[in-house]
């Protein structure tokens, strides 16, 4: 949103766009100054509201030229990105899973190197990766899992006489200039992660 006076300062113009869209609808406000400052020079404010719908309101204002703050009328353009990420929600979860890290030696033969037992898994169409949250040796540790290193899925089901246990098989694979530790690329180049 552009063209605040340069002696505005950041309360101004959480007040006043507040006046339009309701108390309370501004979730962080950065007000800025352009890098050359000239006489006809207006500051600029970058605005993430609580909701679309408040947003909306303070656009369709200045869409119809009414916006003026002082003798400037105001311009409001959408943000390509929030000032504060908002943390995205899994939609799905597992917990008490058991995961297994390892190289798949053959179709149905998996070499482990890894176990570890009441892992939580979380997931969801917006999230991009999947989380594993495990403990090992009384420490926490999270194991992310981008949607893009996934080479191939199967879910497996042991027949029924046998057990009831189903398992998902990831097969994942790892650039090698991924900004990763050496001894973790090595590791992890290849591997399989099973879930139970």
């Amino acid at each position: 949103m552009s063209g605040f006076a340069l002696t505005d300062r950041a309360e101004y113009v959480k007040d006043f766009l507040e006046r339009i869209a309701g108390a309370g609808t501004i979730y962080a406000l950065k007000l800025r100054h352009p890098k050359k400052i000239t006489a006809t020079s207006k500051a600029f404010a970058i605005v993430q509201f609580q909701t679309q719908e408040s947003a909306s309101l303070v656009e369709n204002v200045a869409q119809r030229n009414v916006l003026r703050s002082g003798r400037f009328y105001l311009k409001v353009r959408p943000a390509d990105r929030d000032i504060v990420p908002r943390p995205r929600i899994a939609m799905f979860s597992l917990d008490d899973a058991v995961l297994h890290l390892g190289c798949l030696v053959k179709e149905n033969i998996l070499s482990g190197l890894f176990s570890a037992r009441n892992v939580s898994v979380q997931f969801g169409f917006d999230m991009k990766k999947i989380y594993f949250y495990l403990s090992y040796n009384l420490i926490k540790y999270k194991l992310e899992l981008s949607y893009e290193s996934i080479w191939e899925m199967q879910l497996h089901r042991p027949p029924a006489y046998r057990s009831r246990t189903k398992f998902l098989l990831f097969q994942v694979g790892f650039l090698y200039d991924a900004p990763l530790l050496d001894i973790l690329t090595a590791f992890f180049l290849g591997s399989t992660v099973l879930i139970l």
